[in-house]
């Protein structure tokens, strides 16, 4: 890797580190709202309330580990990139029939 793309890469390193930095208060708060899950007694709109503070905390999660992994591949292809100068990303799209496709036809 040139000096340029390893710096590059070690900022992106440095920047995802610090943003996954942010995955264990959510994990504590997590803990902390299945804790205090309501009773089976417990009135319709407190378990409506919980609910939906489960549902917000876990869909955090999910974005930000979804970030990370985003950032991930980042890096990846710029390692790629800088080890094979011929190197092209795949497409992000999934094709129905792939190489089948002529077989079919």
């Amino acid at each position: 890797m040139s000096r340029i793309s390893r710096e590059h890469d070690k900022d992106i390193k440095q920047l995802l580190y610090r943003f996954s930095a942010i995955l264990r208060p959510i994990d504590n708060s997590l803990r902390l709202i299945y804790a205090s899950q309501p009773n089976d007694d417990a009135s319709k709109e407190t378990k409506s309330a919980w609910f939906q503070l489960e549902q917000t905390t876990l869909n955090s999660r999910a974005l930000l580990l979804d970030s990370l992994s985003f950032g991930n591949d980042i890096r990846r292809e710029q390692a790629l990139k800088s080890i094979s100068l011929r190197y092209k990303k795949p497409p992000d799209r999934e094709e129905v029939f792939r190489d089948d496709l002529s077989k079919i036809i």
